[in-house]
């Protein structure tokens, strides 16, 4: 991320400055009867060219050795010049290499081995309780500040009240944290021989700041998560509008999450519908310590721009339960008007294929709830839906199911996403057997894996752009 940021950077004092480096692996082409035959011999003329080769790099005669070297480097990581998540294992012939050649974008004669995560130990200074937009509590741990995996991590996520039993995690505890997946930090062991005396079970409290009425909070029936009795706090009114104005949802940017919740401390956000409203409070904006008239202006500018909005992105902003930015999507491709979603059964929604009948219970309550009509009819007198299943053209994705996993160069997967649905096709989260393609990226995971047991179709971002 540091390399890609810098080489975008417009100003080369700024690139200078960074001092970027790099070792070079591979020849590409060369017009040459001494071409090497292997890579050891590749590596060795290209340092006698000049060029920066890793030295650190072994020839292995079998997978012991492999292995060997494998273990070697994961002892030796630390002091490196440069952070390393793992060792590249190579077919040593040229040859060979060429014969195996490469998928759409990796070569079929190398491999990733990766290093084990990260791992440290540190204290349980508190745990908390976080209030999502749906009013799910979800426990996280305060930690004593501990460098891993090249950030430092003060917090990680419990994730629910079965994990806290089952890992026995205490206020005083000493843990083991790991980073999943090298992103998220997660708790994974007690070290109980090192607790303190007289610590005490976590258990939920029966009140939670934040949630509405008295703070009153429930566990889900048949769900390890609690959430919030009443909807109506300003702590959730926040997390939702914030939730709400993001690029999944209305699009609107300048409302970030400082300034909603200051607009719903003073009272000028008390719904969804509020924030087409706020031209009306100007003066009163302006008279807040920190706005001055430009800025006002643009956000104002912003919000008017963002009247006309797609069926699928005023679900989303909804914030109904289970409906996320893939399940909105669906409900729009086929009920395509708001009112045929209003006037949905339960049986008529559970029949949309990726539409279960929890979801569809969920979103019929919320539709048929006082509470939600007034919220709908209040922003129906703010915005305009537009029909959102026009944009489709027919393509090479029309009537096609498509997953898309990973990370990739040209586009980000929102993009690539929103590029499939413009050809006609529909996006699914998980991989099945009505799967037709799977768009994989780097480090595509579980679900490469699941699609390839399957016999769906992989592709990769080359071709895929291709059709788009």
């Amino acid at each position: 991320n540091v390399a890609a940021g810098t080489m975008r950077q417009l100003d080369a004092k700024i690139v200078a400055e960074r001092g970027l480096d790099c070792f070079i692996y591979d020849i590409a082409r060369i017009d040459s009867a001494d071409a090497p035959e292997t890579q050891a011999d590749e590596l060795a003329m290209l340092r006698n060219l000049g060029f920066k080769t890793n030295p650190h790099f072994q020839l292995c005669e079998n997978l012991q050795e492999v292995w060997d070297f494998y273990q070697q480097c994961i002892q030796h990581k630390d002091s490196y010049e440069y952070w390393v998540d793992g060792v590249v294992l190579k077919i040593n012939s040229r040859e060979t290499q060429d014969q195996l050649g490469y998928t759409g974008k990796a070569p079929r004669f190398a491999i990733a081995l990766k290093f084990p995560a990260e791992q440290k130990a540190t204290t349980v200074e508190s745990i908390e309780l976080q209030i999502g937009r749906t009013g799910v509590i979800t426990p996280v741990a305060n930690l004593a500040a501990v460098a891993l995996a090249g950030t430092t991590v003060k917090r990680a996520t419990l994730h629910n009240e079965d994990e806290i039993k089952r890992l026995d995690v205490r206020v005083g505890d000493t843990v083991i944290v790991q980073k999943a997946g090298d992103i998220i930090p997660q708790v994974i062991k007690v070290l109980k021989d090192l607790r303190p005396a007289n610590t005490k079970a976590f258990t939920f409290p029966k009140k939670v700041p934040g949630c509405g009425g008295d703070g009153s909070i429930e566990r889900v029936p048949g769900q390890a998560a609690y959430r919030c009795v009443s909807m109506d706090g300003a702590e959730l009114l926040s997390r939702k509008l914030q939730y709400a104005v993001s690029k999944k949802a209305l699009d609107i940017e300048g409302l970030g999450k400082k300034i909603i919740e200051r607009f719903v401390d003073v009272g000028f956000l008390q719904s969804l519908a509020d924030v087409y409203r706020l031209h009306e409070r100007r003066a009163e904006i302006e008279a807040l310590e920190g706005f001055k008239e430009k800025s006002v202006s643009n956000i104002i500018e912003e919000i008017e721009s963002r009247r006309k909005i797609s069926l699928d992105r005023l679900l989303v902003a909804l914030s109904i339960d289970e409906v996320g930015e893939e399940t909105a999507i669906l409900l729009s491709q086929e009920f395509g008007d708001l009112q045929s979603l209003q006037s949905a059964s339960i049986d008529r929604l559970a029949a949309v294929h990726g539409i279960g009948s929890v979801m569809a219970e969920k979103i019929h309550e919320y539709f048929t709830s006082d509470k939600g009509q007034r919220e709908v009819q209040d922003l129906l007198s703010e915005v305009t839906i537009v029909d959102s299943r026009s944009q489709a053209v027919k393509g090479f994705f029309t009537g096609k199911t498509v997953v898309v996993t990973g990370t990739f160069e040209a586009y980000s997967r929102d993009q690539l996403k929103e590029l499939v649905r413009q050809q006609g096709g529909k996006v699914a989260s998980s991989v099945s057997s009505s799967t037709d393609y799977l768009l994989a990226g780097d480090k595509a995971g579980s679900k490469l894996e699941k699609a390839q047991s399957l016999g769906v179709e992989v592709m990769y971002e080359d071709e895929a752009v291709q059709h788009l």
